[in-house]
């Protein structure tokens, strides 16, 4: 049982990782953005959906 639980840790730890750091990264492009306006700040947001989503499946692949 826990050499199972450490096979799952060993993937799951990097992609959380990935998900930590890419949410991070959407949190500071969101304040910098936030500056210029309200239309600006709308699309930022909607290509930080589109940028998690892509990242989490991808992630999700090369994980196995």
């Amino acid at each position: 049982m826990r050499a199972r639980r450490r096979r799952i840790l060993r993937l799951a730890v990097p992609v959380m990782g990935g998900m930590v750091s890419q949410t991070v990264l959407n949190l500071v492009d969101t304040a910098m953005v936030g500056r210029l306006g309200t239309t600006p700040l709308a699309a930022t947001g909607l290509a930080s959906y589109v940028n998690v989503v892509s990242i989490a499946f991808l992630m999700g692949i090369a994980a196995g």
